[in-house]
């Protein structure tokens, strides 16, 4: 799991154990630059758009050798990092100078092939080290974790199901980010990653073609079982890539706020729609700690 936590911004960072890039940056081939980028600070009300979307989870390739996007940085945090955990991205967020949080900007740039998703990653990483000064460490420190495991053994829940090698999903259209809820959730999109809608109080949540990782650190976010910070690791023992639909009724809502449209709570859902449970522990986790980080100026 990653959380990003800035400490040079508001102090000295702790002296932990530091550590290695992640295996997938490896695998992608280190360090990769953009052959052209442009970088400008996107002028006051500029839409979000982008022609990748910008999350931690897999997916498809990008379709051409070009980098299209207007967002705020902490976006491109998520995506270059590979973070795909809301609670972490919240202490981002929490971390975060004014102008990081409010301050939209606008990429263009373009490879000189057309990269992997994760080759693509480490271009926005070397584009936020050149143009915002970016310049992080990782390390080890014990954290509160969300152990993600099985209820019985090796059994799946009715919703929990192996991802079909014969059925590829389909990438989310960029276009348009807010899903329409569809009255009935089987006729709900089946697009890469992850997708939730509201029906009627109920909240649906629906994950393709992901790892027991990403399932682990999305429900541990989705949850809000404490407090604190939080991230989700996996403990199933599960390998291979899943699909899964859960829908509950947000604590918000309570249980008898809508009776038409009453779904069980978060923890019983996940019980008995997906076999699994999450239960609060203290482990290792890898913190990325950005050291330093300087607002550009437009080029």
């Amino acid at each position: 799991m990653f959380v990003f936590f800035v400490c040079s911004l508001f102090g000295q960072p702790t002296q932990q154990q530091t550590v290695a890039a992640p295996e997938w940056e490896k695998q992608a081939g280190g360090e990769l630059h953009f052959e052209v980028a442009s970088v400008k600070p996107s002028a006051l009300m500029t839409p979000f758009s982008t022609n990748v979307t910008l999350d931690g989870l897999d997916g498809p390739a990008p379709a051409g050798n070009r980098f299209s996007s207007n967002a705020p940085l902490m976006a491109y945090l998520l995506f270059a990092f590979k973070i795909n955990d809301s609670i972490q991205g919240r202490n981002i967020y929490d971390h975060l100078p004014e102008w990081a949080r409010s301050q939209f900007f606008n990429i263009e740039a373009r490879a000189s092939r057309v990269p992997t998703r994760d080759q693509l990653r480490l271009m926005v990483q070397a584009l936020l080290s050149d143009r915002f000064k970016l310049a992080i460490h990782r390390e080890i420190q014990t954290r509160e974790v969300a152990a993600l495991s099985l209820v019985k053994g090796e059994t799946l829940g009715p919703y929990l199901k192996p991802h079909p090698l014969d059925q590829p999903c389909e990438t989310k259209p960029d276009s348009s980010p807010q899903i329409e809820a569809p009255r009935n959730a089987a006729d709900g999109p089946r697009y890469c990653g992850l997708v939730t809608w509201n029906i009627e109080g109920r909240r649906h949540l629906r994950m393709i073609d992901v790892t027991p990782e990403q399932i682990a650190k999305y429900l541990a976010s989705a949850s809000m079982v404490s407090n604190v910070p939080i991230g989700g690791v996996d403990r199933t023992g599960l390998t291979g890539r899943f699909d899964l639909d859960l829908e509950f009724t947000p604590e918000t809502e309570g249980p008898g706020s809508n009776m038409e449209s009453f779904a069980p709570p978060f923890k019983d859902a996940m019980k008995h729609q997906l076999g699994l449970r999450l239960v609060d522990q203290k482990g290792p986790a890898i913190v990325i700690v950005i050291d330093r980080l300087e607002k550009p100026s437009a080029n």
